[in-house]
């Protein structure tokens, strides 16, 4: 041990530029190696030196140490030793820059070690791009840190891999700015590797809008790397490589640049690489799990074949490969049935040379297969796929008719029978079938096929076939619209009211047809005012219609049917026959029919038209029905029309009625009205009136629809902000101290389900009224609150059922000691749902609020866990737990054991699904702060 302390002295006496200094280096090392030292022992012995306040002895220590690593083979230190190293070394990358080139001759030995813990080279790498700045070092030096960094994806590449971004970051940063010859000539020859290995990915910035994405990017690039033909040779390999990989953006791109090449790239280069693409490809669309990816491999594979198909005979010998590959899949019960049918679909489109040989190939062993096959589904199957191939193929090919080819002229015969089939599976597969073949079905087929809809339309039939039919009448309507109006006509409907609702409902289906708008609307408006069992049926498929193209079969409902005067008429000659209780939904579809036609009427035609209408019933006597007929006439009017409206009768007839509909009718009614009165006057005198009306009606047990009608005209007032507004909306506070359905009615103010109240029917809506009236009734709340007025915490959870998720968060701080009182007192079990799924919402993501109450939430909610109100309050609460158990450990240890005691007795609910949430809830309460 004496010699080697002189060796020692010796290195450490020499300066490092002597000729001898490396040499005593490497006789250190060697000693080391023949365990006649120790490198613990080296490590003490140069602690003077690596300990120095000086910084040239900290560079000779550190010189020292680095050089003898280097000469030792990497097997010799165990990790113990070089976990203490690493260690030293990554400090050691922060001292002063004179000592750092010493340490960087040290770090590749260390990371060539074979006994290197995990996660070692990822701290060295860390502390380097942390501390030492690369381009501000020596030549020499900047090369060792690549060497560096080329060592550790070479050794450590999976361990390099995982630091992500951080690793991108950290080469770009170290290697930007270098200009020696040396280092950039090793920089070229590595980094093509280094980027092999690592997965580029593209983060735009989240709080900009119109940032640029990956997309843009991804999108932006593909053309130019497909921009020259030249470019074929690299491209397509590469996206070879790509495709073959695990990263599922990466398929996706390199599919995008397969399609994008086939623009300017040489087929001959498709050709080459056509065995590959092709197994790729395939591999992959049998194998794909992504709808998206799997679609853009069929759209590649098309483009594909396109491209190779401008060589008839290489295209035609590869279709015939790929043929015979895929043959054997072509049974119903194959695994790969579904993805082979799919690839032949997609190839078939690629050009009229492939869709002519796939179809002569493929179609009589489809044929074959469906005349053999029993099952339904099996050959509903095969009927779709030789429809999609002879489509294809009579596309692609448009000399050829259907009756030309042996095999496609069969196709039409076999949907035919597939129609009328007992099955119903096969049937709508049959009708979809046919419908899909209807650009190239000659007229005498077209014949049969009309023959088995007339009957069809008429008869029940299973919802998916009902369906198919009335999606092949539009289809075929499409094209041959003269024909369809003929079969129309000819439908006898002798078999009541079923097969009428049935004819009719076709009938309105062809009604998006423009040629033949007319003649389907003259039929239903017919219908209209036929018997009043026809009416109900007819009126209710007028109104769905009219819903979904207002503004067209609008007009011409009232330029050709004179609509709104005849149901006026119609509703008048019939008014004793009504009765609100069956006939409710003929009463609210001819209401809607007129609201809806006089919405898109001219503002002077409007107003004649209502004016007239209003005429006819002013001299019949007063009737609630009139409700139902004003509210059409009304609803949508302008506010700045000239009509007279007779406030007063509306109100009684609402107040005063026994049929709830009317009432609900009425209060929506005076709501359009109120909310669309300009003179501040005209205001006055109708909300004064509708307050006496109302007032009267509180006395003489007309309770529910006096509140109606004030819920109504406070909603009105709140989305105009009016000043009155909080005038009503007092009323229902106080009122809810007495009746429920006071408190029920604030749900109404946030219901956009109100017709009468779109800003459409030229009702004023402003912004943000909702968070206004929220904010507003929630200050009243909470300042006029006390132990007396339960019915506050009501009202509350009914605001709180329906208003939006981003308004109760901004008003929570200010409601929550209200919130946490209507846990615990409300009795409706509704509204304590609702409040509980809200504040559940808030508590998943993790608000500051929810962790600042959590011992009061949970308090609460243990106490739901275990009431008798709801299994699912019960769920609702549990769940609400469950989350709080990821909140931070500190908050939740001292509830630990009050939790669990308390869930103990939820696994004992009567109810299993409850019980499962007991489960889950105090499995997770269980584990926190458990040892791992």
């Amino acid at each position: 041990m004496d010699e080697t302390q002189v060796k020692i002295t010796d290195v450490t006496n020499l300066t490092t530029d002597d000729p001898k200094f490396a040499e005593a280096c490497s006789s250190l090392a060697n000693s080391i190696q023949s365990e006649k030292y120790a490198i613990t022992q080296l490590v003490q012995d140069l602690g003077p030196l690596l300990t120095n306040t000086t910084i040239a002895d900290r560079e000779k220590g550190t010189l020292i140490l680095s050089l003898v690593l280097t000469h030792l083979p990497n097997n010799i230190l165990n990790s113990t030793q070089l976990n203490f190293i690493c260690n030293f070394y990554s400090e050691r990358l922060n001292d002063h820059h004179q000592v750092v080139p010493a340490v960087l001759r040290g770090l590749i030995p260390i990371v060539r070690s074979e006994n290197i813990s995990q996660g070692l080279s990822t701290q060295l790498l860390t502390a380097l791009f942390q501390y030492v700045p690369c381009q501000q070092q020596q030549q020499p030096d900047r090369y060792n840190i690549y060497q560096f960094i080329k060592t550790l994806l070479d050794k450590r590449k999976d361990e390099m891999k995982a630091m992500g971004l951080d690793l991108v970051y950290g080469v770009i940063s170290a290697i930007d700015s270098e200009r020696d010859p040396r280092n950039l000539l090793f920089l070229f020859n590595w980094l093509p590797n280094f980027v092999k290995i690592i997965e580029l990915d593209f983060r735009p910035s989240a709080q900009d809008e119109h940032t640029i994405t990956r997309e843009n990017l991804a999108d932006a690039l593909c053309p130019c790397l497909c921009a020259l033909p030249s470019f074929a040779d690299l491209c397509i390999p590469l996206a070879i490589e790509k495709l073959e990989s695990e990263l599922y953006i990466a398929k996706l791109d390199s599919l995008n640049l397969l399609i994008n090449g086939c623009i300017n790239f040489p087929v001959e280069t498709y050709k080459q690489h056509s065995s590959v693409l092709w197994s790729v490809i395939q591999k992959e669309v049998f194998t794909c799990k992504d709808r998206d990816l799997e679609r853009r491999c069929l759209e590649t594979l098309t483009c594909l074949f396109r491209k190779l198909s401008t060589d008839c005979s290489y295209s035609k010998q590869l279709t015939k490969d790929v043929i015979d590959t895929l043959k054997g899949n072509l049974r119903p019960d194959a695994i790969l049935y579904i993805p082979s049918a799919k690839i032949i679909k997609s190839i078939s489109q690629a050009s009229s040379e492939t869709a002519d040989l796939i179809f002569k190939e493929i179609s009589p062993l489809l044929i074959n297969m469906y005349n053999i096959t029993t099952t339904p589904s099996h050959k509903s199957i095969i009927l779709q796929q030789l429809v999609d191939l002879t489509i294809t193929y009579l596309t692609l090919n448009p000399g050829i008719s259907i009756d030309d080819t042996e095999n496609a002229k069969v196709v039409p015969s076999i949907c035919l029978k597939a129609i009328i089939d007992a099955e119903t599976q096969i049937r709508m597969t049959g009708i979809t079938s046919f419908s899909h073949l209807a650009l190239f079905i000659s007229t005498a087929t077209r014949r049969y096929f009309y023959d088995n809809l007339s009957a069809l339309i008429v008869l029940k039939q299973e919802s998916i076939v009902r369906e198919a039919i009335i999606s092949a009448l539009k289809i075929y309507a499409a094209s041959y619209y003269e024909e369809i109006q003929s079969i129309l006509q000819n439908i006898q409907t002798n078999n009541g009211l079923e097969s009428l609702e049935l004819y009719l409902n076709a009938v309105g289906s062809v009604v998006g047809v423009p040629q033949l708008m007319s003649f389907s609307l003259s039929i239903l408006v017919k219908n209209v005012f036929g018997t009043l069992d026809t009416a109900v049926v007819a009126a209710k498929i007028l109104n769905h219609k009219l819903e979904e193209n207002e503004s067209i079969i609008s007009k011409h409902l009232i330029e050709n049917e004179s609509i709104v005067g005849r149901i006026v008429d119609y509703f008048l000659q019939n008014i004793n026959h009504f009765n609100i209780d069956i006939h409710c939904v003929f009463l609210e579809s001819i209401a809607k029919i007129l609201m809806i036609t006089l919405r898109y009427a001219e503002e002077t035609t409007q107003e004649a038209l209502v004016i007239q209408q209003l005429e006819k019933i002013k001299f019949i006597k007063s009737n609630d029905l009139h409700i139902i007929i004003l509210y059409g006439l009304l609803s949508s009017l302008r506010p700045n029309t000239n009509v007279s409206i007779n406030i007063n009768e509306i109100v009684n007839l609402t107040v005063e009625t026994s049929a709830s509909d009317i009432s609900n009718f009425g209060s929506e009614l005076l709501g359009n009205i109120i909310n669309k009165t300009v003179d501040e006057n005209t205001l006055n005198e109708r909300l004064n009136n509708i307050e006496m009306k109302t007032d009267i009606g509180l006395q003489h047990n007309k309770i529910k629809n006096a509140i109606k009608v004030i819920s109504f005209t406070a909603k009105a007032l709140a989305i105009r902000a009016n000043s009155h507004t909080f005038k009503w909306v007092n009323k229902l506070i106080n009122l809810s101290s007495e009746y429920l359905t006071a408190a029920k009615a604030f749900q109404i103010m946030f219901d956009d389900a109100n017709d009468c109240l779109y800003t459409k029917n030229y009702c004023k809506k402003t912004l943000l009224y909702k968070q206004k009236f929220f904010t507003e009734v929630c200050d009243y709340l909470v300042s006029n609150y006390d132990d007396s007025k339960k019915h506050y915490l009501l009202i509350l959870g009914h605001l709180i059922q329906n208003v939006p998720q981003n308004i109760l968060r901004i008003e929570l701080k200010k409601i929550i000691r209200l919130v946490l009182l209507c846990l615990s007192y409300c009795e409706e079990s509704d509204v304590l749902f609702a409040v509980l799924t809200a504040v559940n919402v808030i508590i998943e993501d993790k608000e500051q609020l929810a962790e600042d109450f959590i011992q009061e939430f949970l308090k609460y909610y243990l106490k739901l866990a275990t009431s008798e109100k709801s299994m699912k309050i019960r769920i609702s609460a549990l769940r609400g737990i469950q989350t709080y158990s990821t909140y931070p450990l500190y908050k939740l240890l001292p509830l630990k054991q009050d939790v669990l005691m308390t869930l103990s007795k939820c696994l004992d609910d009567k109810k299993r699904l409850v019980r499962k949430e007991a489960v889950e809830a105090r499995s997770k309460w269980f584990l926190i702060d458990a040892p791992i």
